[in-house]
C-alpha cells in the first residue's frame, strides 16, 4: 500500500431516529479509539462515517478530526471527503464502514456498535484485526452471540461454522465448531486488493450480515498548509499618520485542489508604539476557491519617531488536492 494518504469518500447514512437504544449516541463506543483510525486515510474516513452513523441524537460539530498533523473540524472533514468523491467517484458503503471500523475495535465492542447503529441484535458478528483491510491474507473472527435459546443436539450446543467468501477464499481446513458466546477464526486470502472482498458466515441455520472491504483506492488526498503574508504597513509622521489598509488573498488553487473553508485563520504582528491596539485583521472572503482578508493599521498619535508602528497581516488555510497512487 502506498505510503501516501488514502481516502475513500464518505457515504453518509441516515439512521432512523425512532430506534429505541439504551445509549442513543452509538459513537460513544468508538470515540475512545479515534486516534487508532489515523493510521490510514481509509480508516479515517470510515471513522467519519461511523461517527455520522452513530450520532443519533447529538451533533458531531464539537468533535475534531485531526489527520496527518492537521486539525480539521467535522465540517471540513466532510468537505474534504465530498471533494474527493467528486474527483474520484470512489465511495464507502455502509458495510465497508462497519467492517473497517471493526478492525480497530475488539470483537465485543464491534458487535455492540453494529447492534447500536442498526438497532437490532445480531447473532453472528465478523471482525478482523487492524490492517486487514490492506492485506491480501488476513484472519477473521466469527463471534456467535445467539439471541435465542440454542437446542442441545447430540449432547452439545456447539454448532458448525461455515463461511462464504466472494473475490477470495478461506484457507482454513477442517470443520470448525463454536459454542454460544464464543468465537472461531478463519484464514482468508483475497484475490486482489483491487477487488472488493465480501465474507459471510452461517451458524445453526442463520446467516450473518456481510463483512466487506472495498477495493483499494487509486488516489491520495493530500493536505497542505497554504500561507500568505503582507508587507508591513508602516505608520508615522514620515510614512503617513492616517489609517491604512491592505487587502490580500491566498494564491488561487488549481483545478485539482481547493481550500477547506473552516481552516482559514488570520493573525497580525507588528512593532512600535501601541501596535497591538492599532493593528486589525479580518477575513473578507472564505470559500473553497478563494480565501482573502484585509489588514488595517490605525493612524499615529503624533508625527514624532516615538509614535511609529508597523502592522503585518498573516493568512493561512488548509488546501486539499488529489494525486494518483503508484502501487
Amino acid at each position: 500500500m502506498s505510503k501516501g494518504l488514502f481516502l475513500v469518500t464518505l457515504s453518509y447514512v441516515a439512521i432512523s431516529t425512532s430506534a429505541a437504544l439504551a445509549d442513543p449516541d452509538c459513537r460513544n463506543l468508538i470515540i475512545p479509539r479515534t486516534s487508532s483510525f489515523q493510521s490510514s486515510m481509509q480508516k479515517w474516513i470510515s471513522l467519519l462515517n461511523a461517527v455520522n452513523m452513530g450520532a443519533q441524537s447529538q451533533s458531531s460539530s464539537d468533535m475534531g478530526f485531526g489527520y496527518a498533523g492537521f486539525d480539521l473540524s467535522y465540517a471540513d472533514a466532510r468537505n474534504a471527503s465530498n471533494f474527493y468523491q467528486q474527483r474520484t467517484r470512489y465511495s464507502l458503503a455502509e458495510t465497508d464502514t462497519l467492517s473497517i471500523v471493526s478492525t480497530e475495535l475488539t470483537p465485543e465492542i464491534a458487535h455492540e456498535f453494529v447492534n447500536c447503529v442498526k438497532a437490532t441484535k445480531e447473532d453472528i458478528t465478523i471482525s478482523a484485526p487492524s490492517g486487514a483491510d490492506n492485506q491480501e491474507a488476513f484472519q477473521v473472527k466469527i463471534l456467535w452471540t445467539p439471541t435465542y435459546s440454542v437446542q442441545v443436539n447430540d449432547g452439545t450446543t456447539d454448532r458448525v461454522v461455515a463461511i462464504n467468501v466472494t473475490n477470495g477464499k478461506s484457507m482454513s481446513t477442517g470443520e470448525k465448531r463454536v459454542a454460544p458466546t464464543n468465537s472461531v477464526t478463519f484464514n482468508v486470502q483475497r484475490e486482489s486488493l483491487d477487488k472488493p472482498i465480501s465474507i459471510s458466515a452461517s451458524i445453526d441455520g442463520r446467516d450473518s450480515d456481510f463483512f466487506t472491504f472495498p477495493a483499494r483506492p487509486q488516489y491520495d488526498l493530500v493536505l497542505r498548509a497554504i500561507r500568505s503574508d503582507t508587507p508591513p504597513i508602516r505608520r508615522s509622521g514620515h510614512y503617513g499618520n492616517t489609517e491604512a489598509s491592505l487587502p490580500f488573498c491566498l494564491p488561487d488553487p488549481d483545478g485539482n485542489s481547493q481550500f477547506l473553508p473552516l481552516s482559514a485563520q488570520v493573525t497580525v504582528t507588528g512593532n512600535g508604539a501601541e501596535w497591538e491596539r492599532r493593528s486589525h485583521i479580518a477575513l473578507t472572503t472564505v470559500n473553497p476557491l478563494a480565501v482573502c482578508a484585509i489588514v488595517k493599521s490605525d493612524g499615529v498619535g503624533c508625527n514624532e519617531d516615538k509614535c511609529y508602528h508597523d502592522t503585518t497581516g498573516h493568512l493561512s488555510a488548509t488546501q486539499v488536492s488529489i494525486t494518483k497512487i503508484e502501487y
